[in-house]
């Protein structure tokens, strides 16, 4: 399944109910798939990820998480299942998972749903290392090069038996209350989810993780697609609203702008939610059961929905 969303199209739809609305002051283009979309990002995001102080706050938190309730984890899985992996990443964190559903006799099946070829190939690549240093070879790996909020409900009907649905981190990107209706909605009763944030323990040093050079790369294309003549600019950094927020000024009216903003507004680029204990599991009890898990930077949940999931 080769399914393409040119940024320029993204974007477009961020910005349709924003028309003629003059008064606005803030405009929220932070949905992250333009993050992910060429090559340069997706070296820059990597770069970020295999060092420096965001691979240190966000990423070996989530990690430890993992690592430290991994055998309960797993205990809780299918003796046979297919793990759907939301936006893998490099499938670090989802390998774990692997690996020891693998040495606890597991059979499982993977697929991976990223909206980046480029990534998409690494997960598959480092999973099916996995497979080879196996002695089980009953580990099957699927990738489908898609949109993970798109096009999830047809890729999920195609998937037979059990499911456990790795959303991850990638879930305080979203509306939590959208991004979790969508998938309690084409769960199945037997189906699970993994759900993990990053809480808001310390917010200087989180603000820190966030305000590295890559943020202003990965930034580029998008300012390229919105007409921008200086795609260089450097965004600021804020905590507001439970949430991280990369923002910038703007300082031109760009054909694709004029319609919705004025010199002085603020857009929003990127967003990262960090919510407490109580907001993270208040957002998933509405429509899932299951148990949570805890460190000192991190929260996660896995889960059955709920027979009767609120609308």
């Amino acid at each position: 399944m080769i399914i393409r969303l040119p940024m320029q199209k993204a974007l477009q739809e961020r910005l349709q109910d924003k028309k003629n609305t003059r008064t606005r002051k803030i405009i929220y283009l932070d949905d992250s798939k333009t993050w992910y979309m060429d090559k340069e990002q997706v070296n820059t995001y990597l770069e970020l990820y295999n060092g420096g102080d965001y691979s240190k706050g966000m990423l070996e938190g989530e990690k430890r998480l993992i690592e430290d309730n991994i055998d309960d984890i797993v205990k809780q899985l299918p003796e046979k299942y297919s793990f759907i992996d939301l936006g893998p990443g490099t499938a670090d964190k989802s390998g774990k998972i692997i690996r020891e559903s693998i040495l606890k006799e597991k059979e499982v099946n993977y697929h991976a749903i990223d909206i980046n070829e480029f990534m998409l190939e690494t997960a598959l690549k480092n999973i099916g290392e996995i497979r080879k240093k196996s002695k089980d070879k009953s580990l099957t790996v699927q990738g489908y090069l898609g949109d993970f909020t798109e096009h999830f409900s047809i890729i999920s009907k195609q998937i037979m038996g059990p499911k456990f649905i790795y959303l991850g981190s990638t879930f305080v990107n979203y509306d939590p209350k959208t991004i979790l209706k969508l998938y309690s909605q084409n769960m199945d009763e037997k189906d699970q989810i993994y759900i993990s944030a990053q809480k808001p323990y310390n917010i200087k040093e989180i603000i820190k993780q966030y305000s590295v050079g890559g943020y202003n790369l990965m930034m580029k294309p998008m300012l390229a697609a919105l007409g921008f003549t200086d795609v260089n600019k450097e965004s600021s950094v804020r905590f507001e609203n439970g949430a991280i927020e990369h923002f910038i000024k703007i300082d031109e009216l760009t054909p694709t702008l004029k319609d919705c903003a004025n010199i002085g507004d603020e857009i929003v680029t990127f967003t990262s939610r960090k919510p407490t204990k109580e907001q993270f599991e208040n957002s998933i009890s509405k429509r899932f059961k299951g148990e949570y898990y805890e460190n000192d930077t991190h929260i996660a949940f896995i889960g059955n929905k709920l027979q009767r999931s609120r609308k």
